[in-house]
């Protein structure tokens, strides 16, 4: 047999000849088709050979259909189309009653066409795995990289698509953990899944009936550019290497936009058709196949992308219908059997899908094991970033730390790679690399997509898509059929260059448009953008002005960013390279916005919502335009109250406007407010500047105050709140935010060395009586033999307030646990002797409860006495000999002083030459 077969689509179809399902075949009593039976009832293989079968000839290396001669009736009557040849033919032949499958034609046939059929689909596997296709194509091959990706249904929004677009999902971005999936495990997962959720159903043939049909199934769902085509290409690399399901014989790959749903074909016909394999077909060889197939647990069939076709019209009718394997049906009756487990139940089966077509469907079809994609770890994106960027990673790198609205943007596979395509080329010419918006970035892509040699000159052809995005945005419609397209009169040759045209830089490509019988933009934010550009460029100023209004819904919410991001001074030059038209009425759109918007934050002057507030500076972040933000944030309101959960965007967008308030304003934090990971860090000590200095004592302010208020529930927050005040040890607005410092310090992990000092110096600061506690199972601290005499000093202050025991560990050794004052005191002796220039000797009077200790030549600065005074203060022995601290010290008066005026009754003994 030849590897690639040519296609026969004309061929007979069996009707009474079944496979029904995976229960077995049922036969009629006709032999209608010249096929001579022995006694047993079994195919004669040498009727087979010499041509009986039906017109199929068989030789060692061909398998084809040959031309059937019609009858005289057959004659008289037209031509029909290709479209009903399959179910014109549904009785053309049927097969008489008998066990076909036994014997020779059981042992040497069927193997014969399953081993063709199986190194076919295996070639074509590898020929899939090798076109996975980037939202830009470089001109050097792309290494995969992990996606994160968990089981579980995520809550989807109901009135819009694509959301983690918005605010509420960039947290993704920043959380610490998130996928839980290895690939290698996927359809154990479903097993498991399968077989818990069966335990609550009553009876125990209804359990192993759920298990039966649900244990083989995977639905991973993920939102567009997400990577759900990556990922199933990746699942098919993983088959073919065995690294996923050695034992797989048969691996069906079924693009969705591939599939004609008017067509009725036999099971074989539709999954190899709209798998794209050329492939002979014959009634009685289908069968043959379909026999052995549907019972074989060793297939593998991944239909990918459900969301690209018309779900309502695929499974339009909600009843089941039974499901004949050789019988000729439209593609939708055979995957509604497939996603209910009512056939090729023993076969793996896998669908993607975006999470609202999925959820769409009838309750019949979701009973499949769910994972979700998250989108890229951080990892993952720097893997990426190195492959695209190459020598400019590092200038990648470190705008995308001062940019967190760009980079919140990364863990999407689809932005993460034009990110770093529109960045790397920025580096690598003189464009202007002060971008501080994502809606920059995607119009600087639009415009290498305006520069190609294949692009559509025409700017009108660019409109024409303007319009489609809106028609959608307005109908709420992200799949476009043929008749959308036609509506806004785009050519088939335009529709053709819109779904994949190559820029003249760096051989990147983009496309704009996916799937050519039922269409959508690429990625749901290019359908956003081009929706917000037909708002700018082409709708009237009093239309314009009535569409302000939905501006704070969540539906509006990404092309309302846009929209403000359109206005930008150097987007609207990219915009009239790529468009060549005048703006309608732009200099009055930008006066409605600066109108509407000042509006909205007097109201807020009134009744105060944080997602209003943070909403208003988001696009005021996005325009970048010094007159109209300075207009807006005059009419900041002094109270501004942070609530819910806060993102490290959000505090970019309000410190932006903040910056321009001219009356002074105060930060108060809500009851149920939370920062998101690592978001004060990095606004704290990567993003802000100096003109953000009176938001950042805000901040501080509040996160000390919080932490008096709720000890437990922000300890990462009260440490970076402490290095922040480390680090302006000498302002004085510092200073005076020190003194709202909690008494009660709760850490919820054991604390780095650094984190202590920078505690340690806020504590010393304020006048108040501490305790700190570690809440957290045996808390070690760990630290080397490095420190100098003042750090040591700072250590064991700390370790004297800890209230819970703990374990020290020094050079990774751990040493007995000090939890008595004279333990602590000498491992303060140990570490300074490594360093000093003396000796530092303590001595111990258990029975008097005193200490001698002796520090000099020991370096000790003034910083360090400081500290060392705050300790002794707090110890609960009196000091009877103080020989030389004083002595040694850069500034001996600070000891002498908070030692005197705090604790003189504690102090005896200091010897005459060492006083003043």
């Amino acid at each position: 047999m030849s590897q690639n077969p040519n296609v026969n689509f004309q061929s007979s179809t069996m009707n009474n000849a079944r496979v029904v399902g995976s229960q077995g075949v049922s036969y009629t009593e006709q032999n209608e088709s010249g096929i001579r039976l022995d006694n047993e009832g079994t195919m004669n293989m040498r009727d087979v050979i010499r041509g009986n079968s039906g017109g199929v000839n068989i030789n060692q290396t061909t398998v084809n259909q040959q031309p059937q001669q019609p009858s005289t009736s057959q004659a008289s009557q037209p031509q029909s189309s290709d479209r009903k040849n399959h179910s014109n033919s549904i009785s053309e032949h049927r097969i008489r009653a008998g066990n076909i499958f036994t014997n020779t034609f059981h042992g040497i046939f069927p193997s014969y066409l399953l081993s063709n059929l199986e190194k076919t689909l295996k070639e074509h596997a590898r020929v899939v795995c090798g076109e996975i296709i980037h939202p830009i194509k470089l001109d050097f091959a792309i290494n995969t990289v992990d996606l994160e990706i968990s089981q579980g249904v995520p809550k989807m929004p109901s009135d819009d698509e694509g959301h983690y677009n918005k605010r509420d999902e960039v947290v993704k971005a920043w959380e610490s953990v998130k996928g839980n999936i290895d690939l290698k495990n996927l359809f154990t997962l479903a097993q498991n899944s399968a077989e818990k959720k069966a335990e609550t159903l009553g009876t125990q043939e209804a359990k192993q009936d759920y298990i039966n049909k649900n244990k083989n199934t995977v639905v991973v769902i993920g939102q567009a550019g997400m990577g759900k085509t990556t990922l199933a290409k990746t699942i098919m690399k993983m088959v073919t290497e065995g690294q996923l399901l050695p034992a797989c014989r048969f691996l069906f790959y079924i693009p969705f936009r591939a599939i004609d749903f008017l067509i009725e074909s036999n099971f074989l016909d539709f999954v190899l058709r709209c798998s794209q394999i050329k492939w002979s077909h014959n009634v009685k060889l289908d069968f043959v196949l379909l026999k052995e197939l549907s019972n074989d647990p060793n297939v593998l069939f991944i239909f990918d992308g459900l969301d690209e076709a018309d779900t309502n019209y695929l499974f339009s009718n909600n009843t089941l219908s039974t499901c004949y394997l050789c019988d000729n049906y439209t593609p939708g009756i055979f995957i509604a059997n497939i996603l209910s487990g009512n056939i090729f139940v023993n076969a793996k089966k896998l669908f993607t899908s975006r999470p609202r077509q999925f959820f769409e469907l009838n309750e019949a079809y979701l009973s499949g094991c769910v994972v979700n994609i998250l989108g890229l770890s951080v990892k993952s994106q720097a893997e990426l970033c190195q492959q695209i960027s190459k020598e400019k990673y590092d200038a990648v790198q470190n705008y995308l730390s001062r940019n967190p609205l760009i980079d919140a943007s990364c863990y999407v596979p689809a932005k993460c790679i034009i990110i770093y395509g529109v960045l790397t080329d920025s580096f690598n010419s003189s464009l202007d690399h002060d971008i501080q918006s994502l809606t920059y970035i995607f119009v600087r892509a639009l415009y290498y997509y305006s520069q190609s040699k294949q692009h559509v000159r025409k700017p009108e052809e660019l409109q024409k898509l303007c319009q489609l995005a809106w028609n959608g945005f307005q109908a709420r419609k992200i799949i476009f059929t043929k008749s959308d397209i036609i509506h806004v009169n785009i050519s088939s040759e335009t529709l053709e260059t819109f779904l994949t045209t190559s820029t003249k830089i760096d051989n990147l490509q983009v496309s704009l448009l996916q799937g050519k019988k039922q269409s959508s933009f690429s990625h749901l934010i290019w359908h956003e953008l081009f929706t917000a550009i037909h708002l700018i460029l082409h709708v009237s100023s009093g239309e314009f002005q009535n569409h302000l209004s939905f501006f704070l819904k969540s539906r509006w919410e990404v092309v309302a960013s846009f929209v403000f991001g359109l206005c930008n001074h150097s987007v609207q030059i990219s915009l009239n390279d790529i468009f060549n038209i005048a703006v309608v009425d732009f200099d009055k759109k930008l006066e409605q916005l600066d109108n509407f918007v000042c509006k909205e934050m007097e109201n807020l002057k009134k009744s105060f919502q944080t997602s209003t507030f943070i909403e208003i500076c988001n696009w005021i972040y996005q325009l970048n335009n010094r007159e109209m933000t300075e207009n807006v944030a005059a009419f900041v309101p002094e109270q501004i109250l942070l609530d819910g959960k806060v993102h490290l965007t959000d505090l970019c967008s309000v410190g932006y406007l903040l910056q321009y308030a001219q009356s002074g304003f105060s930060v108060r934090f809500g009851e149920s407010l939370s920062f998101t990971y690592n978001a004060i860090y990095r606004w704290l000590f990567q993003v802000s500047s100096r003109s953000n200095e009176v938001f950042c004592q805000n901040l501080i302010r509040e996160i000390i105050k919080s932490a008096a208020r709720q000890p437990d529930s922000s300890a990462d927050n009260l440490l970076h709140a402490c290095r922040w005040l480390y680090d302006k040890s000498e302002d004085s607005n510092a200073k005076e935010i020190v003194q709202y410092f909690p008494q009660l310090v709760l850490l919820t992990k054991s604390p780095s060395f650094d984190e202590i000092k920078y505690l340690m110096y806020v504590i010393v600061q304020s006048t108040s009586s501490f305790k700190v506690q570690i809440q957290c199972n045996s808390p070690t601290i760990q630290i080397d033999d490095s420190l100098d005499p003042d750090e040591v000093i700072t250590l064991v202050a700390f370790l004297h307030l800890v209230q819970k025991p703990w374990q020290l560990q020094i050079n990774g050794k751990k040493i007995k646990s000090p939890t008595k004052v004279e333990h602590i005191l000498q491992v303060m002796r140990n570490l300074i002797n490594k360093h000093s220039r003396g000796k530092v000797q303590i001595k111990f009077s258990p029975e008097e409860q005193a200490f001698e200790c002796n520090l000099s030549g020991c370096g000790i600065s003034s910083q360090g006495t400081q500290m060392l005074a705050f300790f002794l203060l707090r110890l609960p022995y009196r000091v009877r000999k103080l020989f030389s601290i004083l002595w040694m010290c850069k500034n001996p008066f600070i000891l002498y002083q908070r030692l005197s005026n705090s604790a003189s009754s504690f102090i005896q003994g200091v010897e005459k030459g060492h006083s003043f």
